[in-house]
């Protein structure tokens, strides 16, 4: 199976998150928490840019929440994994 950098990613994060037991990959969840935009420290994104920019957060929120969109395109098997509460996939997870 070829696998795009996209796809990695987001089996990755579903397989660290359902070993985590600390919640489950949600992209909708995700993306309210990024566009209510509190989780941002401006002065922390200050030292990522120049010293004559300034970070533009309407730009940077919807910049991750775009271009991140297919964290939530999870596969048959993603979903499986996402909604397995009780971590019984052992199995499918090591494949």
């Amino acid at each position: 199976m070829g696998w795009s950098t996209c796809d990695l990613t987001r089996a990755l994060a579903v397989i660290k998150l359902w070993e985590s037991d600390k919640g489950d990959l949600d992209y909708d969840g995700f993306a309210r928490r990024v566009a209510g935009g509190r989780d941002y420290d401006v002065g922390d994104l200050q030292t990522l840019l120049r010293n004559n920019e300034q970070p533009v957060l309407d730009a940077v929120i919807e910049h991750v929440t775009e271009n991140r969109r297919w964290l939530g395109q999870r596969t048959a098997l993603e979903t499986r994994i996402t909604q397995d509460a009780k971590r019984t996939l052992k199995e499918e997870v090591a494949t």
